[in-house]
């Protein structure tokens, strides 16, 4: 399993321990960024701590799943660019996500990622037991992940504000 999200906030982290120790042993979790120290020591967890963007794909092969857990506030709810959503969905490996407004204008739930509340412990776990269980739904997740993070490249982007213009 890996996990990308941003884990600086003591929310963000109080959940991916929860996660963690709830996990722990049976799955591995990989976390690349900011971990809170409290997953120091915690069986199946490697931090690799800020890790250069080009490395991440090394550490997608043989992930059941990403984790974007964001927390729940102005910024997140309304504002945030959620990146990192975009970049998983790229990645072939599915993602499960914070339910939040700025996430669904990317993803849609149970067709292209699993969403959860947020800090919904239960939650995330029944998401990764449902992965775990149901490898066909996980494939379905990660290819339709993948064909819409291709209308998600900047150069998409730019073209679709083009054609906004043009057509005022």
């Amino acid at each position: 399993m890996l996990t990308t999200g941003l884990f600086r906030q003591p929310d963000d982290g109080d959940l991916l321990v929860r996660v963690a120790r709830t996990l722990a042993p049976g799955f591995e979790l990989v976390v690349a960024g900011a971990a809170p120290a409290a997953l120091d020591g915690v069986e199946g967890v490697t931090t690799h701590g800020t890790v250069s963007p080009a490395r991440i794909p090394d550490l997608w092969p043989g992930s059941l799943c990403q984790l974007a857990l964001y927390r729940d506030d102005l910024n997140t709810r309304r504002f945030a660019s959620p990146l990192k959503v975009v970049a998983a969905m790229a990645s072939g490996v599915p993602l499960i996500a914070t339910d939040l407004p700025t996430v669904r204008t990317l993803v849609e739930h149970e067709h292209s990622a699993l969403l959860v509340g947020p800090g919904d412990t239960d939650g995330v776990i029944r998401a990764i037991a449902r992965l775990d269980d149901d490898p066909a739904l996980a494939r379905a997740l990660a290819t339709h992940a993948v064909e819409a993070a291709r209308e998600l490249t900047w150069e998409r982007r730019g073209e679709g504000l083009l054609a906004f213009v043009a057509g005022l």
